[in-house]
């Protein structure tokens, strides 16, 4: 199964019942509303082939712009033990907005995701601090969709998609990592498995939290 083949997807009994009560709150007589239906669509389905990496926490379907919160297996780079060894975990928590805009021009690479756990992720494209700014690149391109963003943020946080340029002012946010990591190449990515995969392999060199 393919990212663009999520319309063959044939909902099961549990994604049925979040689509019935998404399209009770959304308003489908606007255009916007109609949008955010199909896009919150693909996610349940792409949570619903890919169980072992996705899974929906919780969402805001009835205001712009739409809101979801998932849970994300995924290796994850923490801050340094000690002794400068790189620490991981498994899983992610991401804060996603999707906002009508989206669909009218380009938005900065930093407007889509923030991580909400774990809370000390040492990442050169994300922030540090209560916020953790994930940026996926310079601009999302105008009517990207949601799906995409997920896949995009799985390859960022793993290490598959990475900017470790410190002098790139854009997607460089946390400049301590970006300086570990450029110093230690072999470190990342954390994992080569893309997303659509059941696989658990994660790099040797990183101790998990």
């Amino acid at each position: 199964m393919k990212l663009n083949q999520l319309d063959q997807v044939v909902l099961n009994n549990a994604s049925q019942a979040l689509m019935k009560a998404a399209a009770a709150c959304m308003d489908r007589a606007t255009a916007w509303g109609r949008r955010k239906l199909v896009e919150y669509g693909e996610l349940v389905k792409l949570a619903q082939i890919a169980p072992y990496r996705l899974r929906l926490a919780d969402c805001h379907l009835d205001a712009d712009p739409l809101m979801v919160l998932v849970a994300m297996n995924v290796p994850v780079p923490l801050e340094l033990n000690v002794d400068g060894t790189l620490r991981q975990s498994d899983l992610a928590v991401l804060g996603i907005v999707y906002p009508e805009a989206v669909v009218k021009q380009p938005l900065p690479g930093t407007a889509f995701v923030e991580v909400t756990y774990p809370p000390d992720v040492f990442h050169p494209n994300i922030a540090k601090g209560p916020r953790q700014q994930l940026c996926l690149g310079a601009t999302m391109p105008r009517g990207i969709p949601l799906r995409e963003i997920i896949v995009l943020s799985y390859a960022a946080l793993c290490g598959q998609s990475v900017t470790i340029d410190f002098h790139d002012p854009v997607g460089v946010l946390n400049l301590e990592a970006c300086r570990f990591f450029e110093a230690h190449p072999q470190a990342l990515p954390l994992t080569k498995e893309p997303f659509l995969c059941r696989g658990t392999s994660t790099h040797p060199e990183a101790q998990h939290a």
